[in-house]
């Protein structure tokens, strides 16, 4: 597994590479008897690799489900609002504002009656963003 992992990830960094020549993955050990990259730019990726895969394998923790009151404020940003991509559209005017534009106020087109509406980024990222956990709760 470790060296089907590994060649996904030089096969990733060369793809993604700026320059003609592919990358050198030449590997040595460390003082510790690890196995590593010469270059410490590529181990340092390595490393990254390893520990997002790490993440994104591990199971699903009971206190990763979304609370009620979240569902709840989902559903009400579901009445003005239509996430398309990286895309915030009011479901009023049509008008939307992408991602990268967060913090700005949506310009709404004449009579939209959903004038009132702002900030749909900020609204989504408080709904999906991990609130710690009340005082005297089982950790």
């Amino acid at each position: 597994m470790a060296d089907t992992e590994r060649e996904a990830f030089e096969k990733a960094m060369n793809d993604s590479r700026f320059f003609p020549r592919e990358l050198d993955f030449s590997r040595t050990k460390s003082p510790s008897g690890r196995d590593e990259c010469e270059n410490s730019h590529l181990q340092s990726n390595w490393e990254g690799w390893q520990a997002r895969a790490a993440l994104a394998s591990r199971p699903a923790e009971v206190g990763d489900q979304i609370p009620r009151e979240s569902n709840d404020a989902l559903i009400a940003l579901a009445r003005y609002w239509k996430l398309n991509g990286d895309w915030m559209t009011c479901k009023g005017c049509r008008r939307s504002l992408i991602a990268s534009r967060d913090g700005e106020e949506l310009a709404h087109g004449d009579g939209c009656k959903y004038w009132g509406q702002q900030h749909p980024w900020a609204q989504l990222r408080k709904l999906i963003t991990r609130r710690p956990a009340p005082a005297g709760a089982a950790q």
